[in-house]
């Protein structure tokens, strides 16, 4: 099993390798600076990033089976994003504005797509309203691209880990999120490519929901004054925006073509004194 994984990893690159050659701006493991970078200098459009990750689930999503859903809605998202920033006189270019996020299956949207925790019993169910973590990240401005396949009912059935009825066995790409087994133990969380993407994410979803209070009451008082971007060292932010783990990307060779290593060497991701700030 662990060599057909590498095997699929190494497919995978393939194809995100010949995907986003084309384009002029560079997608690969872009982050939310670099967004809105592009946002701001007129390389980049939200319906442009919708569509390119739209494309990669199209590819990708067969093999890696991470992707429940899509929402049918988030180009028209994106759209109503890119001409609300078109009418701000491009002022619309931070928090989360425009960028495509996928939730876990078990968060509720009151939206064209389902929320079943990856089971049958509940497809063409109906929630009441949006989930609280989603009503915040749609004022943050956020597309909701669609929904990951999760473990169903996150394991409260046993099943093999990341397996689904209504996804199949998905490859270890997933993020946390809630359909409540018991009220409290579950939390959502983000997960991003940088700590500074997951910092903006935490930013735009913490706080009090008055539907889920048991849960987020006391929670929502440990919440700092200010929030939470005003711990992120700007040095070390930026080393992390760089830094890429080698031994998942497409390797450039001399000749102009690409190659795939399946694996890190020993020595790639040194740790040491260096890796942290003081």
């Amino acid at each position: 099993m662990p060599w057909l994984q590498l095997q699929a990893v190494a497919a995978v690159l393939s194809l995100v390798a010949a995907a986003g050659v084309s384009h002029g701006f560079e997608f690969h493991e872009v982050t939310v600076e670099a967004i809105h970078l592009g946002f701001s200098n007129g390389s980049l459009t939200s319906t442009a990033l919708v569509r390119f990750y739209l494309d990669q689930i199209s590819r990708l999503n067969p093999l890696l089976r991470a992707v429940i859903e899509v929402n049918p809605d988030s180009l028209r998202q994106a759209a109503r994003a890119d001409a609300r920033r078109t009418s701000s006189g491009g002022r619309l270019t931070g928090g989360l504005h425009g960028i495509p996020v996928l939730l876990k299956d078990n968060i509720a949207t009151r939206d064209a797509l389902n929320t079943t925790a990856g089971s049958f019993a509940l497809l063409g169910s109906v929630v009441k309203r949006d989930a609280g973590v989603v009503v915040r990240l749609r004022q943050a401005g956020a597309v909701v691209l669609g929904k990951a396949n999760p473990s169903e009912w996150s394991n409260f059935r046993v099943v093999d880990s990341r397996w689904s009825a209504r996804g199949g066995q998905s490859l270890p790409v997933r993020p946390s999120g809630v359909i409540p087994i018991i009220p409290r133990p579950d939390t959502v969380g983000p997960m991003c490519r940088t700590v500074s993407d997951v910092v903006q994410v935490l930013e735009a979803i913490v706080g009090y929901d008055a539907f889920d209070s048991a849960a987020t009451g006391a929670a929502s008082k440990y919440i700092p004054a200010g929030g939470y971007m005003q711990f992120l060292k700007k040095r070390w932010a930026e080393r992390q925006e760089n830094r890429r783990p080698q031994w998942l990307l497409p390797r450039i060779r001399g000749d102009g073509t690409k190659g795939v290593r399946a694996a890190p060497h020993h020595n790639e991701e040194p740790r040491g004194r260096g890796d942290r700030e003081p």
